[in-house]
Order: structure tokens, then C-alpha cells, then sequence
């Protein structure tokens, strides 16, 4: 982490208290907001996207976008488009498919194994790293931007 960048660390030990993670989270961010979450296969990322849209008020089914790469929702009169790049073979696929439309001023981006696009992809407000343990996750939630580190600043755990 640079001087530019503002961080917060969290341990969550169950699925209730990244829900009020999510809640939180959700109730802070406002458009334009982008996201970048990074960690292994398997370590969580899709759970926190679904904690936060379930903040937002999304109901039903949250399905992966692995297959479809994205999946976009319409919430309070603003887009949040959760990709999954998981399966990009190139940087260059991000351009091919058009993805920078999705980013407006109306619109909050979840972007999960963002590294795949390189840097490709619209300023990122946050980075979020997420680390596994045996009983816990961790969450290392680095604010980039200007708009980030306000948000962050106005996170409360």
C-alpha cells in the first residue's frame, strides 16, 4: 500500500456477519463505484457480491456470472453489474466484449479476478483482497481513489 491508499483489515468468522458486512457495505456506496475482488477459487468472493446485493435489496436466486461473465441488477434507479472473469484467457477480451460500457456514472461494478483485465478496467475505487484461514476469512479492503477513501473513512464495523 502506497501513501494515496487508506485500508481496513476484518475477520469474519461466519456467513451472518459477512451479511452485515454486506449490509453495510451496501448501504455506503453510491454510483459511480467500482470494486475489485481478488483471493483464490473457492475463498469467497461471489458470497460477498451476494451480501451486498442482498444489502441492496436484491431477492431470489444470486447466481455466479462464471459462465454468463456478467449479471447486472437494477436497483434504486442504479446498475450494479457483478463480473466474474474468471474464465478470461486474455486481457484483451475485457475491450472485445465491450465491458467499459457497463461502467457510467450510474452504475456500481463488483468485479471479481479483475487482474485478468489487467489495466483495462475504469478506476477502481476499492480493492478488496480476501485470504482464507481454518475458521475465518480475511478481508483487506484497500480504498484507491478519492471516492474510496471517503467511503471508507465512513465504514463502521
Amino acid at each position: 500500500m502506497n501513501e494515496s491508499e487508506k485500508a481496513m483489515y476484518l475477520k469474519i468468522s461466519n456467513l451472518n456477519e459477512l451479511d452485515r458486512i454486506g449490509l453495510q457495505i451496501s448501504r455506503l456506496l453510491e454510483a459511480p463505484f467500482n470494486i475489485a475482488l481478488n483471493g483464490t477459487l473457492g475463498v469467497g468472493k461471489t458470497a460477498l457480491v451476494r451480501s451486498i446485493l442482498r444489502g441492496f435489496g436484491v431477492k431470489g436466486g444470486i447466481k455466479s456470472p462464471t459462465y454468463t461473465i456478467v449479471e447486472e441488477y437494477v436497483v434504486r434507479g442504479m446498475y450494479i453489474n457483478h463480473f466474474d472473469l474468471y474464465r478470461f484467457i486474455g486481457k484483451y477480451e475485457w475491450v472485445d466484449l465491450g465491458f467499459n460500457e457497463y461502467f457510467t456514472q450510474n452504475s456500481i461494478c463488483l468485479i471479481e479476478w479483475a487482474e485478468k483485465a489487467d489495466n483495462l478496467i475504469q478506476e477502481i475505487d476499492w480493492n478488496i483482497d480476501i485470504k482464507a484461514t481454518d475458521e475465518s476469512r480475511i478481508y483487506d479492503i484497500t480504498a484507491i481513489t478519492n471516492t474510496g477513501k471517503k467511503c471508507l473513512e465512513n465504514f463502521k464495523i
